[in-house]
Protein backbone atom coordinates (compact mmCIF):
# COMPACT_ATOMS: atom_id res chain seq x y z
CA UNK A 1 0.00 0.00 0.00
CA UNK A 2 0.77 3.68 -0.05
CA UNK A 3 2.64 3.17 3.45
CA UNK A 4 4.71 0.76 2.31
CA UNK A 5 5.91 3.00 -0.64
CA UNK A 6 6.26 5.76 2.24
CA UNK A 7 8.36 3.22 4.61
CA UNK A 8 10.29 2.45 1.62
CA UNK A 9 10.93 5.64 0.75
CA UNK A 10 12.50 7.18 3.73
CA UNK A 11 15.18 3.69 4.87
CA UNK A 12 15.81 3.10 1.35
CA UNK A 13 15.30 5.87 -1.29
CA UNK A 14 17.90 4.52 -3.97
CA UNK A 15 15.54 1.78 -4.25
CA UNK A 16 12.99 3.45 -5.11
CA UNK A 17 10.99 2.18 -8.14
CA UNK A 18 10.94 4.51 -11.04
CA UNK A 19 7.05 5.50 -10.82
CA UNK A 20 7.34 7.03 -7.42
CA UNK A 21 7.67 9.68 -9.06
CA UNK A 22 4.59 9.37 -10.84
CA UNK A 23 2.81 8.05 -7.15
CA UNK A 24 4.67 11.19 -5.14
CA UNK A 25 2.97 13.69 -8.19
CA UNK A 26 -0.52 12.40 -8.14
CA UNK A 27 -0.66 11.34 -4.51
CA UNK A 28 1.18 13.29 -2.21
CA UNK A 29 1.26 16.75 -4.32
CA UNK A 30 -2.90 16.86 -4.50
CA UNK A 31 -4.11 15.29 -1.76
CA UNK A 32 -1.47 16.54 1.21
CA UNK A 33 -0.13 19.90 -0.68
CA UNK A 34 2.91 21.20 -2.35
CA UNK A 35 5.60 21.09 0.39
CA UNK A 36 4.99 17.68 1.17
CA UNK A 37 5.71 17.14 -2.70
CA UNK A 38 8.61 19.09 -2.32
CA UNK A 39 10.16 16.98 0.30
CA UNK A 40 9.48 13.20 -1.39
CA UNK A 41 10.58 14.36 -4.50
CA UNK A 42 13.79 15.96 -3.42
CA UNK A 43 14.49 12.51 -1.13
CA UNK A 44 13.91 10.53 -4.73
CA UNK A 45 15.70 13.32 -6.89
CA UNK A 46 19.48 12.01 -6.45
CA UNK A 47 18.59 8.51 -7.35
CA UNK A 48 15.51 9.35 -10.09
CA UNK A 49 15.51 11.61 -12.80
CA UNK A 50 11.52 11.60 -13.15
CA UNK A 51 11.53 12.78 -9.40
CA UNK A 52 13.84 15.31 -10.16
CA UNK A 53 11.98 16.34 -13.62
CA UNK A 54 8.82 16.72 -11.26
CA UNK A 55 11.31 18.66 -8.53
CA UNK A 56 12.39 21.11 -11.69
CA UNK A 57 8.97 21.34 -12.96
CA UNK A 58 7.72 22.37 -9.40
CA UNK A 59 10.36 25.29 -9.43
CA UNK A 60 9.39 26.44 -12.70
CA UNK A 61 6.23 26.39 -12.35
CA UNK A 62 4.62 26.68 -9.20
CA UNK A 63 7.09 28.23 -6.62
CA UNK A 64 6.69 31.47 -8.52
CA UNK A 65 10.04 33.79 -7.30
CA UNK A 66 12.20 34.31 -10.35
CA UNK A 67 15.26 32.12 -8.67
CA UNK A 68 12.90 29.44 -9.48
CA UNK A 69 13.66 29.37 -13.11
CA UNK A 70 17.59 29.28 -11.78
CA UNK A 71 17.05 26.59 -10.06
CA UNK A 72 14.55 24.71 -12.63
CA UNK A 73 17.46 25.02 -14.86
CA UNK A 74 19.93 23.31 -12.38
CA UNK A 75 18.04 20.55 -11.77
CA UNK A 76 17.31 19.82 -15.49
CA UNK A 77 20.96 20.02 -16.29
CA UNK A 78 21.27 17.13 -13.77
CA UNK A 79 18.64 14.87 -15.12
CA UNK A 80 19.79 15.33 -19.00
CA UNK A 81 23.04 14.67 -18.00
CA UNK A 82 21.87 11.26 -16.82
CA UNK A 83 20.37 10.61 -20.54
CA UNK A 84 16.48 11.81 -19.45
CA UNK A 85 14.70 12.60 -22.40
CA UNK A 86 12.30 14.83 -21.43
CA UNK A 87 14.35 16.64 -19.20
CA UNK A 88 16.84 17.05 -22.14
CA UNK A 89 13.85 18.49 -23.82
CA UNK A 90 12.58 20.77 -20.98
CA UNK A 91 15.97 22.34 -20.56
CA UNK A 92 16.08 23.42 -24.16
CA UNK A 93 13.06 24.93 -23.94
CA UNK A 94 14.36 27.11 -20.55
CA UNK A 95 17.42 28.10 -23.65
CA UNK A 96 14.81 28.87 -25.91
CA UNK A 97 12.67 31.31 -23.70
CA UNK A 98 16.03 32.48 -21.90
CA UNK A 99 14.36 31.40 -18.52
CA UNK A 100 16.74 30.71 -15.45
CA UNK A 101 19.55 30.71 -18.09
CA UNK A 102 21.00 33.54 -20.98
CA UNK A 103 18.71 33.09 -23.85
CA UNK A 104 20.65 30.75 -26.42
CA UNK A 105 18.68 29.46 -29.66
CA UNK A 106 21.46 27.40 -30.71
CA UNK A 107 21.99 25.22 -27.42
CA UNK A 108 17.90 25.27 -27.33
CA UNK A 109 18.35 23.03 -30.81
CA UNK A 110 21.07 21.06 -29.66
CA UNK A 111 19.21 19.85 -26.56
CA UNK A 112 15.92 19.21 -28.88
CA UNK A 113 18.20 17.32 -31.35
CA UNK A 114 19.32 15.08 -28.35
CA UNK A 115 15.71 14.84 -27.38
CA UNK A 116 14.35 13.83 -30.84
CA UNK A 117 16.94 11.11 -30.95
CA UNK A 118 15.55 9.49 -27.99
CA UNK A 119 12.51 9.85 -29.87
CA UNK A 120 10.90 12.18 -27.49
CA UNK A 121 7.47 13.11 -29.36
CA UNK A 122 8.06 16.90 -28.11
CA UNK A 123 11.24 17.09 -29.02
CA UNK A 124 10.10 15.48 -32.76
CA UNK A 125 7.11 17.99 -33.01
CA UNK A 126 9.25 21.26 -31.97
CA UNK A 127 12.11 20.02 -34.41
CA UNK A 128 9.17 19.86 -37.04
CA UNK A 129 7.52 23.74 -35.84
CA UNK A 130 11.25 25.10 -36.28
CA UNK A 131 11.81 23.68 -39.67
CA UNK A 132 8.07 24.97 -40.93
CA UNK A 133 8.27 28.42 -39.70
CA UNK A 134 12.31 28.59 -40.22
CA UNK A 135 12.90 29.63 -36.65
CA UNK A 136 16.65 28.94 -35.56
CA UNK A 137 16.97 26.75 -38.52
CA UNK A 138 16.67 26.98 -42.46
CA UNK A 139 13.10 27.00 -43.66
CA UNK A 140 12.56 23.00 -44.81
CA UNK A 141 8.99 22.02 -45.67
CA UNK A 142 10.09 18.33 -46.23
CA UNK A 143 11.93 18.23 -43.10
CA UNK A 144 8.85 19.23 -41.02
CA UNK A 145 6.79 17.46 -42.73
CA UNK A 146 9.18 14.35 -41.62
CA UNK A 147 9.51 15.42 -38.37
CA UNK A 148 5.40 16.05 -37.68
CA UNK A 149 4.64 12.64 -39.05
CA UNK A 150 7.44 10.60 -36.19
CA UNK A 151 6.00 12.87 -33.68
CA UNK A 152 2.37 11.74 -34.52
CA UNK A 153 3.20 7.86 -35.34
CA UNK A 154 4.43 8.86 -31.07
CA UNK A 155 0.90 10.05 -30.04
CA UNK A 156 1.97 13.53 -30.08
CA UNK A 157 -2.00 15.24 -30.36
CA UNK A 158 -0.94 18.45 -32.55
CA UNK A 159 1.43 16.91 -34.76
CA UNK A 160 -1.77 15.67 -36.92
CA UNK A 161 -3.70 18.61 -37.04
CA UNK A 162 -0.20 20.21 -39.01
CA UNK A 163 -0.04 16.95 -41.29
CA UNK A 164 -3.47 18.00 -42.18
CA UNK A 165 -2.54 21.43 -42.92
CA UNK A 166 0.34 20.78 -45.28
CA UNK A 167 -1.03 17.79 -46.84
CA UNK A 168 -4.51 20.60 -47.10
CA UNK A 169 -1.95 23.27 -48.86
CA UNK A 170 0.82 20.95 -50.35
CA UNK A 171 3.21 22.27 -47.65
CA UNK A 172 6.72 19.58 -48.13
CA UNK A 173 4.23 17.19 -49.37
CA UNK A 174 2.24 16.58 -52.48
CA UNK A 175 -1.36 18.14 -51.19
CA UNK A 176 -3.74 15.47 -50.99
CA UNK A 177 -7.18 16.18 -49.21
CA UNK A 178 -8.01 12.72 -48.13
CA UNK A 179 -4.86 12.66 -46.42
CA UNK A 180 -5.06 15.30 -45.45
CA UNK A 181 -9.01 14.65 -43.52
CA UNK A 182 -7.27 11.88 -42.40
CA UNK A 183 -4.68 13.41 -40.38
CA UNK A 184 -7.34 15.79 -39.50
CA UNK A 185 -9.65 13.27 -37.72
CA UNK A 186 -6.65 11.55 -35.84
CA UNK A 187 -5.96 15.12 -34.35
CA UNK A 188 -10.07 15.46 -33.42
CA UNK A 189 -9.79 11.99 -31.91
CA UNK A 190 -6.43 12.94 -29.70
CA UNK A 191 -9.06 15.46 -28.61
CA UNK A 192 -7.79 19.07 -30.65
CA UNK A 193 -10.83 21.13 -30.41
CA UNK A 194 -9.71 22.73 -33.65
CA UNK A 195 -9.33 19.73 -35.84
CA UNK A 196 -12.73 18.63 -35.44
CA UNK A 197 -14.23 20.26 -38.31
CA UNK A 198 -11.21 20.79 -40.60
CA UNK A 199 -12.39 17.69 -42.63
CA UNK A 200 -16.00 19.61 -43.62
CA UNK A 201 -14.60 22.63 -44.04
CA UNK A 202 -11.95 21.15 -46.99
CA UNK A 203 -12.08 23.10 -50.00
CA UNK A 204 -14.99 21.92 -52.50
CA UNK A 205 -16.40 19.54 -49.47
CA UNK A 206 -14.86 16.63 -50.45
CA UNK A 207 -12.66 15.05 -48.04
CA UNK A 208 -11.12 12.44 -51.19
CA UNK A 209 -10.49 14.74 -53.84
CA UNK A 210 -6.52 15.02 -54.70
CA UNK A 211 -4.89 17.91 -56.61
Amino acid sequence: GHSDIYKGARERPSRCPEPFGFFVQTRVWRQTGLKNAEYWFKKASPYHTLAKNNLAYMHRNVFGPENSNKRAAELYKEAAAQGHGKSIYDFGRLYEKGRGVKKDMKEAIRLYRLAARQRWPRALYTHGFLYHRGKGVPMGLKRAAEFFAQAAKLKHRTAPYELGLMYEKGQGVKKDLGKAKEWYQLAAIRGLIQARNRPRELAGGDGGAKS
